[in-house]
């Protein structure tokens, strides 16, 4: 629950976002997400990665097929690759990578605040009430 939670925020966040702050702003907005939403870590990094992940490739997607415009192309070209899917493949990634850590470091600094919860029995430390 947490985990499509954290993933439809992001990409709301990086979609509603993405054109009024610079990138780093909204990796700010996505990591007080990821501190909010809590969890646990690779669920936080994987969700918001996807989030925004996604969101960086289908946004540029389909103002190009909306626009019709031959921009990609060529910079796809000057920048050496094959055609403009793979120059929206790299906007994915790091629009993954920076999503994913971000929410990372908010959830990780949400950890570095959060009191330990008490071993429920000492004697225990494996945490099993019922004997098998």
């Amino acid at each position: 629950m947490r985990f499509l939670l954290l993933f439809i925020l992001s990409a709301l966040c990086a979609g509603f976002f993405g054109a009024y702050l610079p990138h780093w702003g909204m990796m700010l907005a996505v990591g007080v997400l990821g501190a909010l939403v809590g969890g646990k870590g690779s669920m936080a990094f994987f969700s918001a990665a996807f989030g925004v992940g996604a969101v960086w490739f289908f946004i540029p997607l389909w103002i190009t097929f909306r626009t019709n415009s031959i921009l990609p192309e060529k910079m796809a070209e000057i920048m050496g690759f094959n055609g403009d899917l793979a120059l929206f493949g790299v906007t994915a990634l790091l629009g993954f990578l920076s999503g994913g850590l971000a929410a990372l470091t908010g959830n990780l600094l949400r950890k570095i605040f959060e009191k330990e919860k008490p071993n429920p029995s000492p004697s225990n430390p494996y945490g099993r009430t019922k004997s098998w």
